[in-house]
């Protein structure tokens, strides 16, 4: 068990990892394609980055947790079922 958790935060990391940089180069791509203040401008309108950034960021966390509960939950019933 411990060493599912193990793979699962490594994997975790990784993509939240290329996530991050896969989101700052969206999002400075939207902000030169609509002449909008990039993410590291002083204007309010940098905190609507911040705000789909962390909106993506949860929701990829989202779907990767539930992939991984539910191939603990296979592998618990796999062995309750030979027990």
């Amino acid at each position: 068990m411990t060493r599912l958790v193990l793979i699962g935060t490594l994997v975790l990391s990784v993509i939240l990892f290329g996530i991050g940089y896969a989101i700052e180069f969206i999002v400075t791509i939207f902000a030169m394609a609509f002449d909008l203040p990039g993410p590291y401008s002083d204007d309010p309108v940098a905190w609507v980055w911040f705000g789909v950034s962390l909106i993506l960021v949860l929701i990829i966390s989202f779907l990767f947790c539930r992939w991984f509960a539910k191939s603990i939950e296979k592998k618990f019933e796999a062995e309750s079922t030979f027990k």
